[in-house]
C-alpha cells in the first residue's frame, strides 16, 4: 500500500485496514504547519530511512566519491565520503560476555553516535568526551553485526564504522571453559595453574619491565594485558613466555596473563598489580627491538587496539552513555530519535521507522 491517511498521534504506528499489513507513506495530518508556507499543510511520514527513500525516488546507487556517507559506506571503505570513525572497543571478531561496552573514536564534527546490532538500534550517545560510550546487555547471544553511525550537529549522517562480535554466555565452573573471572584458584576444574614468576604482586618496578610466567606443558601461548590493553604475546615456553615492554603510562597497572593450549583455547588466567616507575637508564635498549618483544605493540596505538575481554573492563571511571533497550527502530541518516518505549529487538510490534 503506497499511501495511507490516518490522523492520529505519530508516537503510535498507524492502524492499517485489512487486507494490508504494511504501509509506505502515512499522511498523519492535513492541518500541519511548515515554515515558509502559509495555511494548512499535509504532513506525511515515510516508513524507512533516508537511504530507502532515495532508492525509490530516483536512480540511486551508493557511489564512493559522491560526498555522501550513505548505504554501506564507512570511513574504512570510503574515507572520501565518510568522516574518520572507528571502534576503540570492542575489536572486530572479539568474544565478549554481557554487558558489552562500546566506545568510538570519531572526527570532531561528529556530535552523535547511534549503535545498531543487526539493524536494531540499541544505544545512542552525544558525549564525545567519553568516546561516545554505550554499555549494553544483549538478549540474543552469538554472532552480532555492530554498526555505529555518526551524525553532525545538523543530524546528517557523516560517518560510520562496523565490527562483528560474538556475545558468549557467562562462565560456570565445571563447564570445561576457563573464561570470565575464573582462574586456577577459583575454578581448578576449568583452569590450569599459571603464575607470574616476575614481577611479584605489589612490586614497584622501573621501565622497561620483563614478565615471565610458569605454566604446565599444555600451555603453548601466553597473552599479556595491562588493564584492558593487550600489549604482548609469547609462544616461547622455554623462556617461561618472557616478554619485555616499555609502558607509556606509568603508575599502578593490573597485568593479566591468559594461557592458551595448542588449539588456541584459553585454559588459564592470572594477574598481578604492580607500580610502573620512570626509566632509570636512558641507554637501555628500546623494548620493541628486543628479540623477546617482536610481537609487542604500544598500548596507545589506535590501529592496534587490543582484544578486550568484558570481564576485565574497569567500570569505575566509565560514564555510560544514554542507552536504550534493543529496538526495531532504525532511524538512519536522521538525528537520533527519542527511543523511549520502543519495542525490544526480541519483541513483536509494527517496528515502524519514522522519517518525516
Amino acid at each position: 500500500m503506497p499511501w495511507y491517511h490516518d490522523y492520529q498521534d505519530t508516537s503510535f504506528c498507524p492502524t492499517t485496514p485489512d487486507p494490508w499489513t504494511k504501509w509506505t507513506f502515512w499522511q498523519w495530518t492535513s492541518s500541519g504547519t511548515v515554515s515558509g508556507i502559509s495555511g494548512n499543510v499535509d504532513r506525511n511520514i515515510f516508513d524507512g530511512t533516508l537511504d530507502d527513500l532515495r532508492k525509490i525516488t530516483y536512480n540511486y546507487e551508493d557511489i564512493c566519491g559522491d560526498m555522501y556517507c550513505g548505504g554501506d559506506e564507512t570511513y574504512q571503505n570510503c574515507p572520501s565520503d565518510c568522516l574518520m570513525m572507528y571502534f576503540i572497543t570492542p575489536t572486530d571478531g572479539a568474544e565478549l560476555m554481557n554487558p558489552v561496552l562500546f566506545k568510538i573514536e570519531a572526527d570532531s564534527n561528529i556530535t552523535n553516535v547511534n549503535y545498531y546490532a543487526d539493524g536494531y538500534l540499541f544505544g545512542t550517545s552525544s558525549k564525545p568526551e567519553t568516546g561516545f560510550a554505550a554499555e549494553y546487555t544483549f538478549n540474543t547471544l552469538g554472532e552480532r553485526k555492530i554498526l555505529a553511525e555518526g551524525f553532525d550537529k545538523n543530524g546528517k549522517r557523516t560517518g560510520a564504522a562496523s565490527i562483528s562480535i560474538k556475545v558468549i554466555p557467562e562462565p560456570k565452573c565445571g563447564d570445561g571453559e576457563c573464561n570470565g573471572d575464573e582462574n586456577f584458584v577459583t575454578c581448578d576444574a576449568d583452569c590450569v595453574d599459571i603464575k607470574f614468576i616476575t614481577p611479584r604482586n605489589g612490586e614497584s618496578i622501573h621501565n622497561p619491565v620483563t614478565f615471565r610466567v610458569s605454566a604446565p606443558e599444555s600451555v603453548k601461548r601466553v597473552i599479556y594485558y595491562a588493564d584492558i590493553y593487550k600489549f604482548a604475546t609469547s609462544d616461547d615456553a622455554y623462556s617461561k613466555f618472557e616478554v619485555t615492554y616499555r609502558f607509556n603510562v606509568i603508575g599502578n597497572r593490573r597485568i593479566i596473563a591468559e594461557a592458551y593450549d595448542e588449539n588456541q583455547k584459553q585454559t588459564g588466567k592470572t594477574y598481578i598489580d604492580i607500580t610502573i616507575l620512570e626509566e632509570q637508564d636512558s641507554s637501555i635498549i628500546d623494548s620493541e627491538s628486543e628479540d623477546t618483544a617482536a610481537d609487542i605493540v604500544t598500548e596507545d596505538t589506535p590501529e592496534d587496539i587490543p582484544d578486550i575481554t568484558e570481564d576485565i573492563i574497569p567500570q569505575g571511571d566509565i560514564q555510560v552513555a544514554d542507552t536504550v533497550t534493543d529496538t526495531g527502530y532504525k532511524p538512519k541518516d536522521t538525528a537520533p530519535p527519542d527511543t523511549s518505549g520502543v519495542k525490544t529487538e526480541d519483541s513483536s510490534g509494527c517496528g515502524c521507522n519514522i522519517l518525516e
